[in-house]
C-alpha cells in the first residue's frame, strides 16, 4: 500500500512538471473571465490560475477539472463564487486570501463608485422620466377638461334652445284656448294682443288649469295615513317608512283638523292603518324520538399499559438472572495475573505475551458486566414507571335512551286595523303583517348523555324561542303594507262615517269622544246565544308555562293570580268570542297572590259585591280547568279565614280567603268567584283531590278591592 502511494505521488509530482501552453479564454463579460488549459500538476494549477486571473486584475477564482476532455479550467471573478457560471459545477478551490490585497480592494472602491454613479444617473433619469409623465398627465387632463366643459356648455345651449320651443309650443296652445278669453269681456279691461299683459294672462290661465288638473289626480289618488297610536307592546311593532315620492302620512295622532282637510279637498280614496296589537305564539309542527346514550355508571378494568409494563420487569429480571451467572463464571474463568519482570522474560515477544495473559477473559468479563447493568438500568427505570401507572381503571357504562326532538315554528304578528274611505263609502277590516321562524328544540335531554354539550349547542331552548320573540319587527316599507292590505283586505264590512270617526279617535263638534262611547252604527246582528253572559268578562290566559283564568276589572285590565303570569315574558288572552291579544303586567301583589294586566282589547268588566258574604252562600267558579275553557262550577261559601299566601315567607295567616266546595282545578286559577252577577272572590287554589274533598279556596273581594286601590 505505502507503495503505491508513493508511486501516485511521484505521477502527480512529473505531472506538474509539464509545460502547458497559453489557456485559451472560454467566457469573458464585465466582471469576469473563464479560462481553459491543459492538464496541470497539483503544484502548478494555482499558480497559473493566480497568474492569469492577476493579469486580468481579477483576484477570486474558481477551480475545477473538465474529465470528459482531460482539461483543467478555472474562473476569475471579483466575487468569490461557488458556482461555476460555465457548466454550474461547485467550487472545488478558490483563492480567499487575494480579496485582501490592495489592488483587490481598489477595484472593489472603483467597481462602488461606477455602481454609485450609475445609480445616481439612473435615479435622474427616472426622476425626469416621472417629470415629464406628470406634465403630459396634467396637460391631458386639463385638455379633458376644457372638451367635457364645452360639451356642458353645448348641452345646456340645446337644453335652452329645446325649452324655449317648449315654451313657445305651450304658450301657442295656451294662446289657442285661452286667448279669445283675454281679450273678451270677462276681464274688466281688454288686452291687446301681443302685449305683455295679454301673455300673462294667457299663461295664468294655463297655469290654474294645470294646477285643477293635479288637484284632481290628487284627490282620485290612493293617500295611505298610518297612525302609530299607542297599545300594549307597541315598541315590538315593526317601524314602518315611506319608500314612495307619493304623499303618505305617519302620524303618532290623527287628528281633526287633518280630516276636515281631507274633507275640504274632497278625497276619495284614503285608506287608514291603525296599530292594533302584537301576539306571539309558538307552534309544534313536527316530533321525533332521537335514539342516544348517558352514562350510567363507572366500572373498573385492568389497565393494559401496567400489565405490558409488569410483564416487561418479569423478563428484566430473568434476564438479569442469567447475566448474573454469565458474569459470575466469566470472573471465575479469569487466570491468576502473572509477574512480568522476572528473568525468565528475555525477548520483546515474551514481553507481549506476558502483559496479555488473561486479557481476553477479562474483556468478555467486562462486557457481560456492561450488559448487567444495563439491564439493571432499565429495570429501575421500569419500576418508576410503574409506580405512577394504576393497575385498575374506571371505564364509563353508558346506557340507551331516547329524547324528543321539536320542530317549532314561532310567529310574531303585527295587527291593524284598517279603514278605507272610497268614492263616500266606508269600509272596516282587520290585517296581520306575520314574521315566522323555525327552531330546532328538544326535552329529556339527560344530563349526563355522552354528547350533552354539543346537544344542548344544537337545539335552541324555550327562552331562546321567547328572545326572539320580544325583538321588535324587522322595518317596513310603507309599500309592503299596501301590498298586504291588498292581499288580506275585503270590503265585507261596512261602516259609516261617525263609526269611522269613533276608530280614529277623533273628537266631535260637541266636545265628546267617539272613542269614549264606541257606539256602534253597523247593521245588528242577530243574537249569538251564550250559556251565560258572565263568560264575556272571562278570558283564557296562556304563558310559556301553561294557562290560567282572568277577567275584566276595566275596559282593558284584566285581574288574575300572580302565579299565573309568574316569571312569563309573553302573554296571551283570548275571550269568549274566540278574539286574541297580548297583554302585559302592570303590577303585582305576592302576599294577596295577584295581578293587574293591561291589553288591547276591550271587555265586559265585572262588579263586585258590596254586601257582606254569609256561610251557606251560593256561588260559582268560572274559568278553563285541565284547558276544558269556559266551565262552570258551583258550591257554596264553606267559610269566610285568614290563612297564608302560597308566597309567604314566614307563615302568617294575613290573607282573607273564602273556603268554598265549588271545584277549582288547574286552570281555574285567577277566574272570578261569583254570586249572582257580582264577584266575590279571585279562585286561587284547591287542595289535592286524593288527599281532601271540596276544600278549595279564593282571595276575598275585599283583598281584590284593596289591591286595585292600591
Amino acid at each position: 500500500m505505502k507503495k503505491g502511494i508513493l508511486i501516485l505521488l511521484v505521477g502527480l509530482l512529473l505531472s506538474g512538471n509539464v509545460n502547458a501552453a497559453e489557456p485559451i479564454v472560454v467566457r469573458k463579460d464585465a466582471d469576469s473571465i473563464t479560462f481553459k488549459h491543459n492538464p496541470l500538476g497539483i503544484f502548478k494549477r494555482h499558480k497559473y490560475a493566480a497568474k492569469h486571473c492577476a493579469q486580468h486584475a481579477k483576484f477570486a477564482y474558481l477551480f475545477y477539472g473538465d474529465k470528459s476532455n482531460k482539461q483543467v479550467i478555472y474562473h476569475c471573478s471579483i466575487e468569490n463564487l461557488t458556482i461555476s457560471p460555465t457548466s454550474g459545477k461547485k467550487r472545488i478551490w478558490s483563492n480567499k486570501n487575494k480579496k485582501n490585497s490592495a489592488a483587490y480592494k481598489e477595484v472593489i472602491k472603483k467597481q462602488k463608485e461606477l455602481t454609485k454613479e450609475l445609480e445616481r444617473e439612473k435615479a435622474e433619469e427616472k426622476k425626469r422620466l416621472e417629470e415629464e409623465k406628470k406634465l403630459a398627465k396634467q396637460a391631458e387632463k386639463e385638455r379633458l377638461a376644457k372638451i367635457k366643459k364645452e360639451k356642458e356648455l353645448a348641452k345646456q345651449a340645446e337644453k335652452e334652445r329645446l325649452a324655449k320651443i317648449k315654451k313657445e309650443k305651450e304658450f301657442e296652445l295656451a294662446e289657442n284656448k285661452f286667448g279669445k278669453e283675454c281679450e273678451g269681456s270677462l276681464y274688466r279691461k281688454r288686452f291687446k294682443k301681443g302685449t305683455n299683459e295679454y301673455n300673462n294672462c294667457v299663461l295664468d290661465l294655463a297655469e290654474d288649469e294645470k294646477k285643477a288638473k293635479q288637484a284632481e289626480l290628487e284627490r282620485k289618488k290612493l293617500k295611505i295615513i298610518l297612525v302609530k297610536n299607542k297599545v300594549v307592546n307597541s315598541e315590538l311593532l315593526p317601524n314602518v317608512k315611506n319608500n314612495t315620492e307619493d304623499n303618505h302620512l305617519i302620524v303618532d295622532e290623527f287628528k281633526q283638523e287633518k280630516f276636515d282637510e281631507f274633507e275640504k279637498h274632497k278625497y276619495i280614496n284614503l285608506l287608514f292603518v291603525i296599530q292594533k296589537d302584537f301576539e306571539t305564539s309558538s307552534n309544534i309542527t313536527n316530533e321525533r324520538q332521537i335514539q342516544s346514550q348517558y352514562l350510567a355508571g363507572v366500572r373498573q378494568e385492568r389497565n393494559l399499559e401496567y400489565d405490558n409494563l409488569e410483564r416487561r420487569a418479569q423478563a428484566l429480571s430473568h434476564q438479569m438472572n442469567i447475566l448474573g451467572s454469565r458474569y459470575n463464571t466469566a470472573v471465575a474463568r479469569i487466570p491468576p495475573a502473572k509477574s512480568c519482570s522476572g528473568t525468565d522474560i528475555k525477548t520483546w515477544g515474551e514481553l507481549v505475551g506476558c502483559l496479555a495473559h488473561g486479557s481476553s477473559e477479562k474483556n468478555y468479563a467486562r462486557s457481560i458486566g456492561k450488559q448487567l447493568r444495563a439491564v439493571q438500568e432499565e429495570q429501575r427505570n421500569l419500576y418508576d414507571q410503574l409506580a405512577t401507572v394504576p393497575p385498575y381503571i374506571d371505564k364509563n357504562v353508558y346506557q340507551a335512551y331516547s329524547f324528543t326532538e321539536y320542530d317549532i315554528e314561532a310567529l310574531k304578528e303585527a295587527k291593524y286595523e284598517v279603514l278605507q274611505m272610497k268614492e263616500n263609502k266606508f269600509y272596516k277590516n282587520l290585517i296581520a303583517i306575520k314574521e315566522q321562524k323555525k327552531f330546532l328544540s328538544a326535552d329529556n335531554i339527560k344530563n349526563d348523555d355522552k354528547d350533552y354539550s354539543s346537544l344542548i349547542a344544537k337545539y335552541k331552548d324555550r327562552n331562546e324561542i321567547v328572545s326572539w320573540q320580544k325583538k321588535r319587527m324587522k322595518d317596513l316599507k310603507i309599500t309592503s303594507i299596501q301590498s298586504e292590505i291588498e292581499k288580506q283586505f275585503n270590503n265585507n264590512e261596512v261602516i259609516d262615517k261617525r263609526e269611522l270617526l269613533a276608530n280614529l279617535n277623533i273628537k266631535s263638534g260637541s266636545g265628546s269622544s267617539w272613542s269614549k262611547t264606541r257606539k256602534k252604527f253597523t247593521k245588528k246582528k242577530k243574537a249569538k246565544i251564550v250559556d251565560d253572559i258572565r263568560f264575556n268578562s272571562v278570558v283564557v290566559i296562556t304563558t310559556e308555562s301553561g294557562l290560567g283564568s282572568g277577567f275584566f276589572v276595566d275596559s282593558n285590565k284584566i285581574l288574575t293570580n300572580y302565579h299565573v303570569v309568574e316569571n312569563s315574558n309573553l302573554i296571551s288572552i283570548k275571550d269568549k268570542k274566540g278574539k286574541t291579544s297580548s297583554a302585559v303586567l302592570l303590577k303585582k301583589d305576592l302576599n294577596r297572590d295577584l295581578a293587574l294586566l293591561q291589553t288591547n282589547m276591550t271587555g265586559q268588566p265585572v262588579q263586585f259585591i258590596t254586601e257582606s258574604l254569609s256561610v251557606g252562600m251560593e256561588v260559582q267558579a268560572l274559568g278553563h280547568p285541565r284547558g276544558l275553557n269556559f266551565s262552570l262550577t258551583g258550591g257554596v261559601v264553606s267559610s269566610v279565614r285568614k290563612m297564608s299566601s302560597t308566597y309567604s315567607a314566614t307563615g302568617d295567616a294575613n290573607v282573607l280567603f273564602i273556603q268554598t266546595d265549588a271545584a277549582i282545578n288547574k286552570g281555574n286559577s285567577g277566574g272570578p268567584l261569583f254570586h249572582k252577577n257580582y264577584v266575590v272572590g279571585v279562585n286561587t287554589q284547591g287542595l289535592a283531590k286524593d288527599e281532601t274533598e271540596g276544600l278549595n279556596f279564593a282571595v276575598h273581594v275585599d283583598e281584590v278591592q284593596k289591591f286595585l286601590r292600591n
